[in-house]
């Protein structure tokens, strides 16, 4: 284990904030938007009863102050290297024509999120889950643009592959990897070893080679808390792929990740705004947990072409 995660394992064991808003959105969308024009997104912000808005703090001590250097957990008279480089690099990643068209033709239709998201990083809360009501709606693509968009927009970025169901993030993005996010879990790998970064597009990608109900589990290990702190550290937002959030395999898998990575808001993405709405509802019902940090939906609608 790196000196940088052991830094963080101290870090972790004090005190720490407790999460304020969750960001959660659908995934493989690109997979079925074959023949059709791209879907026109749209965001709706949400403020759960007793929640702030997007981009305000129900707690605004939470997360006040500086960030700490990795040096002030470290043990008495050694140093933790600050720098954290991720062993793996690429020149750049594969993004879906679907992304491609969403982020150069209507990336303004995604404005109103991706101000959201900068307000709230502004704020002190950088991690954020994107996640989805259903399977096929565009919860990881909604990630993809966020990634580049705010990327383009000046800010430091990793996404984390958080579908244990069905991981598959690495190889959207034309990645093969060898070692994962399952890995830094179990402690066989430090989490810069498994980290790859795309130089050209300047996002860092921590990806799952198999995931699976097993690996899943170790979410409740110290090592998931590590993976949250030194990436919070490192980036100034972070966005994991939380999958379908309503999946009865995925759906307690993407609760433990927001526990465990102690995520600061979640994004839902949805293919309607009736459908918006009557998942909103049922998420209040199912997991208030993740209704309550909810900063708001994004609405994916596709027309014929």
């Amino acid at each position: 284990m790196s000196a940088i995660d052991q830094a963080f394992i101290r870090a972790y064991g004090a005190d720490e904030p407790t999460p304020e808003a969750c960001v959660s959105m659908p995934r493989e969308y690109a997979s079925t938007t074959a023949g059709r024009r791209s879907p026109a997104p749209h965001f709706r912000t949400i403020a759960a009863p007793g929640v702030a808005a997007a981009g305000t703090s129900a707690r605004p001590d939470a997360f006040a102050g500086e960030r700490r250097p990795l040096s002030a957990f470290a043990k008495s008279g050694s140093t933790v290297e600050a720098r954290f480089k991720p062993a793996l690099e690429v020149d750049q990643f594969q993004w879906s024509a679907a992304c491609n068209d969403l982020v150069h033709r209507q990336g303004n239709r995604l404005q109103p999120a991706l101000e959201a998201l900068i307000a709230a990083d502004d704020a002190g809360r950088s991690l954020f889950g994107i996640g989805a009501p259903a399977a096929g709606v565009g919860c990881t693509m909604v990630l993809a643009c966020f990634a580049r968009l705010l990327a383009g927009a000046g800010k430091s970025v990793a996404i984390v592959d958080g579908n244990f169901a069905s991981p598959g993030l690495a190889a959207q993005l034309g990645v093969v990897v060898e070692t994962g996010w399952e890995d830094v879990l179990a402690g066989n790998e430090p989490l810069a070893e498994s980290v790859v970064y795309s130089i050209g597009d300047r996002i860092a990608l921590l990806p799952l080679v198999a995931g699976g109900d097993a690996a899943a589990a170790k979410l409740d290990a110290i090592h998931a808390s590590v993976t949250a702190g030194v990436l919070r550290y490192h980036y100034d937002i972070v966005l994991f792929d939380l999958g379908c959030v309503a999946d009865p395999r995925q759906g307690p898998i993407a609760r433990r990740i927001v526990a465990q990575c102690r995520l600061d808001g979640v994004v839902l993405a949805a293919g309607s705004a009736p459908a918006a709405g009557v998942y909103q509802q049922r998420l209040m019902q199912s997991a208030p947990e993740l209704a309550a940090i909810c900063m708001g939906v994004v609405e994916i609608q596709s027309h014929a072409a």
